[in-house]
């Protein structure tokens, strides 16, 4: 027993028994490599995402998903429906249209990304000034984002809807 339990140390000393350990560590180094620079894609995906928010530039942002959208908005906000999948172009007209085009410098910025496998959630906040009394809209937000192959496939918005409420009254 002493004999064989020398042996055994001993290769490991040389790095006999290590060397299989070596790969394991370098394999496992480059899964986390690979995960870190696809969730690094991602969030450049949300960062221009969010950009093309604040633009309104719904080319930009259909360019960014998968062909078809399913956009899911809070309940309580009464010009953002939850939708099956649909065309980008349908889902601009509820949420752009009658929603953040009633706001003058509307943005909405996201302060952290919590990559998740094929999720990315995403904490920030909406801010716009309403067109019909220049009041200050801001709340804090929630988003869910779903990937397939580098694109959106999925979105969920999560925000208290007071804000959004007083600022969507019809004038």
């Amino acid at each position: 027993m002493f004999v064989r339990t020398a042996l055994i140390a001993a290769l490991a000393v040389v790095g006999i028994v290590g060397v299989p350990m070596a790969a394991a560590a370098q394999q496992a180094d480059a899964v986390a490599s690979a995960d870190v620079a696809r969730d690094a894609a991602r969030m450049a995906v949300l960062d221009r995402f969010y950009v093309a928010i604040a633009m309104q530039d719904e080319a930009a942002l259909a360019e960014m998903f998968d062909g078809v959208m399913i956009w899911i908005g809070d309940e309580g906000v009464r010009f953002v429906r939850p939708t099956s999948p649909a065309a980008p172009g349908a889902v601009f007209e509820s949420v752009f249209g009658p929603g953040v085009g009633r706001y003058d410098s509307f943005g909405a910025s996201a302060s952290l990304y919590l990559p998740s496998g094929s999720h990315v959630v995403s904490l920030g906040s909406y801010s716009g000034y309403t067109r019909s009394t220049d009041d200050l809209m801001s709340t804090d937000f929630a988003h869910v984002f779903t990937f397939s192959e580098g694109r959106l496939s999925h979105f969920q918005a999560f925000t208290e809807t007071a804000p959004w409420l007083r600022g969507t009254t019809p004038d």
